[in-house]
């Protein structure tokens, strides 16, 4: 695990000095190069949602450089560069998105069991419409981040995200599971599978982009950052690893077992993080969320978690603040 580089301002200073100028990532005066990273999961990406609405009701959503996410996270990197992540947020729990995104059920007649291509190019085309221009126009950059299916290794997708139908494009990649979650997606000469695979956290990714400073959104709290979650975990195992790729890439299926290293790794790296480096998690009493979690109690519970966890890091450099609370009407 590689590192920012030194400095003598933490990530916390760099952003609220940002915030208080009200600069953006083309009228920088400092010499940082600051980056957000959104962990994935699937319906964890609750968790993230609330952090983001937070981050944004706090001003921080011109403060980064460069969002990255994978999976869930680049979903959620996507609405933070709308600047709509508040007015969003209530799609990680309604039924009118959940029920028709994400049934397992689906899978006994060889359906999906996360429907992404329906969630990004209906849903986010109309219930819950995403402004594509607002992210093509916002200063800050889109990294969603996805497993390429030759090498097994996380790439960054942020060079086809230059049109609305090509941030649609990499959203679907970064979540795209053979037979759970639709099939690899065409990006120029490669195709490409969820970002999950080699990196659920892209730390290395920002790091490699050049991010003196990151500020990291994880969606497992500490107490559960080793726990295999859940039984659609298993089912991913069963049909995405073995049944398909293990045919196709045997370098994705290597980026899969090596999943639990990577986590421990980064475990011990974050353990005693360095002051560039920022974390935000649900806290060791927040639940579990399954990956397939469906439970819209539950979900909206891991918003308002995330959102409180994201209020409560940041409090301490705020000047003011008015946050209420995610916006739990639409």
């Amino acid at each position: 695990m590689s590192s920012a580089s030194p400095s003598l301002r933490s990530v916390t200073e760099v952003l609220a000095d940002r915030r208080a100028a009200g600069s953006t990532a083309h009228s920088r005066t400092d010499p940082h190069k600051v980056a957000l990273v959104i962990e994935g999961g699937g319906a964890r990406g609750a968790y993230s949602g609330g952090m983001i609405t937070a981050l944004e009701e706090l001003g921080y959503s011109h403060a980064f450089d460069a969002i990255f996410g994978t999976s869930a996270g680049a979903l959620n990197a996507a609405w933070f560069l709308t600047g709509t992540a508040s007015q969003s947020v209530w799609t990680w729990w309604d039924p009118r998105v959940l029920h028709r995104v994400l049934d397992p059920r689906r899978l006994i007649t060889g359906g999906r069991a996360f429907d992404v291509e329906h969630l990004v190019e209906t849903i986010y085309m109309g219930l819950a419409p995403m402004d594509f221009g607002a992210i093509l126009r916002h200063p800050s950059t889109l990294h969603p981040i996805a497993t390429r299916l030759d090498t097994g290794s996380a790439t960054d997708l942020h060079p086809h995200t230059s049109s609305a139908a090509g941030i649609r494009a990499t959203l679907r990649a970064s979540c795209a599971l053979p037979l759970v979650a639709g099939p690899p997606v065409h990006l120029g000469s490669h195709r490409y599978l969820d970002g999950g695979l080699a990196e659920s956290v892209p730390l290395d990714s920002a790091l490699r982009w050049g991010a003196t400073h990151v500020l990291i959104l994880r969606t497992r709290s500490a107490a559960h950052a080793l726990a295999q979650t859940s039984g659609m975990s298993a089912v991913i195992e069963l049909l995405t690893i073995h049944g398909y790729l293990a045919r196709r890439s045997r370098a994705a299926v290597q980026a899969w077992s090596q999943r639990q290293e990577r986590a421990t790794q980064l475990e011990q790296f974050l353990s005693e993080p360095e002051a560039t480096i920022g974390l935000i998690r649900p806290p060791d009493t927040a639940p579990m969320i399954s990956t397939g979690e469906r439970d819209e109690q539950l979900l909206r519970l891991a918003v308002t978690i995330g959102f409180d966890a994201a209020s409560q890091a940041l409090a301490p450099h705020q000047h003011t603040t008015n946050t209420t609370g995610p916006h739990t009407v639409h």
